[in-house]
This record gives structure tokens, C-alpha cells and sequence, in this order.
């Protein structure tokens, strides 16, 4: 009888993972913001919401930073990046990073809100979007998914071919650049890396792109750098060519 009570026990402990379509590891936001409170709020809500989300079984590892080594290998393990704009305290970046520990495909999604509270109204949806993203064919996510080659601004210093309407992109050793329009006007662009993930951040309003305008990029193994640009509600596939 003993032994009957420990066993169902036990199943009752576990049967979340057991019958869960995954398990998500929930880790800390990203974010040099010193809103520490909002952060820590949007943290809390993202958490919820995978929670509330059917087919997962969410471990809260909120007190730890996602960490490429230590990463399940069995599931998937989740993190948010969230950046303001310094330019304008009111724009905000919010990037959704999604790992999965088995085939180490990642997929992010990334969107720009024009206030923190426009943040936090979109978690359900942009959380739901990236998932199903995830559990796509890399065939159908091979334009937004962060799995390529790790870089270092080194690499990325020069001049690059890039969409149509743009005549050049310039990258500097500062981590700054410029973007050269066909039409003769420009822009400046900030450059940051994170592992595979290159972001060229918009960094002054222009006449040719909404604000703020966003390139996550990954490296291909050729050298050419593949990702999406996120320009207001708009998201495009892109391919930079290095000259």
C-alpha cells in the first residue's frame, strides 16, 4: 500500500513533464535599462504567460543569465533582450530569443514598441508567435533564426551590399556605421553582437525608414550576413554582401 501511495505521488510530482509537448527553461531578461522594476514586471509576465501556455511545463530560472554551455539539451530554454533607445527614452527593442537544446536551432523574434506599456500588451502574442516559429521547418524560419556562424566586429568592419534602396552599409571598428541610401541620404547605425546574433540598431530618424529600424543578422558559413529588418510593423527578409 505504501509503495502504491509513493508511486502515484511521484506520478503526481512529474506528470507535467510527462505528458507536457515540452519543457521550456525560463531564464533572466537582458536588458541595461536602469528601470529595474519594469523589467523585472515584464519578466514576471512573459513567465506567466508561457505558464499559461498549453503543451509546455515552464522551469523558472529567473535569477540566472542564458548561458550557451549550460543550456538544456532536452528542451527549450527561453530569454527576453530588452533595449531602450537612447536617443528617445519613449522607443524600446524588445528581442524574444527561443533555443531549442535538441537540434540548437534558435529563433527570435524582435519588435520595436513606442512605449514600454505597448511591451507589455503584446506578450501573449509575440510569445505564442515565436513557438510556433520554433517548431517549424528550418526551411520556413531560415530568414529569422539565430543559428549562424559566431562573428566579431572584426569581421564586420567594411563596406556591405545590402536590400534594394540601399547604395552601402558602412561598419566601423567603434561599433558604429552609417547607411547609405540610393537617393544620397544617410543615416547613422549602431552595431552590437550577442554570440551568432549581429543587431545594427537605427540611431537618428530618416526620411527612408520608420524609427526605429532594427537588422537582426546572422553569418552564413560564405560569409554573407542573413537575417530580417524590423521597420515599425514590418518585418523582411534581407541578405548583406560584404564587398
Amino acid at each position: 500500500m505504501k509503495k502504491k501511495c509513493l508511486v502515484s505521488a511521484i506520478i503526481f510530482l512529474i506528470h507535467p513533464l510527462l505528458f507536457a509537448e515540452g519543457v521550456i527553461e525560463f531564464y533572466s531578461t537582458q536588458s541595461a535599462s536602469a528601470d529595474v522594476e519594469m523589467i523585472g514586471m515584464t519578466t514576471d509576465l512573459y513567465y506567466n504567460q508561457l505558464q499559461n501556455t498549453n503543451g509546455y511545463s515552464v522551469i523558472d530560472k529567473r535569477d540566472t543569465a542564458y548561458n550557451t554551455v549550460t543550456k538544456t539539451k532536452h528542451g527549450i530554454s527561453f530569454y527576453a533582450q530588452i533595449e531602450q533607445t537612447p536617443e528617445d527614452e519613449a522607443l524600446w527593442t524588445c528581442t524574444l530569443h527561443a533555443i531549442d537544446g535538441k537540434t540548437n536551432k534558435e529563433s527570435y523574434i524582435v519588435k520595436n514598441y513606442e512605449s514600454y506599456y505597448k511591451i507589455l500588451l503584446d506578450a501573449k502574442t509575440s510569445i505564442n508567435a515565436l513557438l510556433a516559429k520554433l517548431s517549424d521547418s528550418p526551411d520556413s524560419t531560415a530568414s529569422s533564426t539565430g543559428s549562424g556562424i559566431k562573428t566579431s566586429i572584426e569581421d564586420l568592419y567594411g563596406t556591405w551590399d545590402a536590400e534594394n534602396s540601399v547604395n552601402k552599409i558602412v561598419i566601423m571598428q567603434n561599433r558604429k556605421g552609417f547607411v547609405i541610401y540610393d537617393n544620397g541620404s544617410s543615416m547613422n547605425v549602431s552595431v552590437s553582437i550577442d554570440g551568432s546574433t549581429i543587431t545594427v540598431r537605427q540611431l537618428e530618424k530618416s526620411e527612408n525608414t520608420a524609427y526605429p529600424t532594427t537588422w537582426k543578422l546572422t553569418k552564413s558559413e560564405n560569409g554573407v550576413l542573413k537575417g530580417t529588418r524590423i521597420s515599425g510593423d514590418s518585418t523582411t527578409a534581407v541578405e548583406w554582401t560584404k564587398r
